[in-house]
């Protein structure tokens, strides 16, 4: 047989929670007001901490960039450092054979400008005002030429040239050497 239960267990129905006072509903409404709060200034410290952080990152772009610029400019200035550096050391040579030859240069154009055709120079020294030439010539008349033109010379002093040899080497080759006082003008 079939038993039927006509009574009906006791449904449990949720249980009524007591009211909630005014100093309670206080304290929820400050604590969800602070929390509110919080999230406001942990959200403005945010917005603040990220505009700074976009402002280092522009002014590490912007230094950043200048550096570049300035790498290139420092890599100009070492260049033309180094030009000058050249160009001095230059300028310093130019102005020690300057020094060294202030004698040399017009004696030689001198010599130039007295030597026949028929002259050819092996060696030249000066030491002090004090010259010596050795040469070859095809002839005789072009060495006495040369000696006479010495003679003549404003810069040469008056009877210090002298021929000091004079040898045939080989059929038209003469071998000389003399020597002169050079005066500076």
């Amino acid at each position: 047989m079939i038993n039927i239960n006509l009574l009906r267990e006791e449904i449990s129905l949720p249980r009524k929670r007591p009211p909630i006072s005014v100093s309670e509903k206080r304290k929820n409404h400050l604590f969800i007001l602070l929390l509110l709060l919080s999230f406001v200034v942990i959200g403005f410290l945010w917005w603040r901490v990220e505009r700074q952080i976009a402002i280092l990152d522009r002014n590490i772009r912007i230094s950043e960039q200048r550096r570049i610029k300035l790498e290139g400019i420092i890599k100009e200035v070492k260049s033309y450092e180094e030009q000058k550096q050249s160009l001095q050391s230059k300028l310093d040579l130019i102005v020690n054979l300057q020094k060294n030859q202030a004698c040399p240069v017009p004696l030689m154009q001198q010599v130039s400008d007295l030597l026949p055709i028929e002259i050819w120079i092996q060696s030249f020294r000066q030491q002090g005002n004090q010259v010596n030439l050795e040469g070859s010539s095809v002839s005789y008349n072009a060495i006495a030429t040369f000696l006479e033109n010495l003679n003549q010379s404003q810069n040469v002093q008056p009877g210090s040239v002298n021929l000091i040899n004079a040898e045939e080497r080989g059929p038209g080759e003469i071998r000389f050497s003399l020597s002169w006082i050079f005066m500076k003008s």
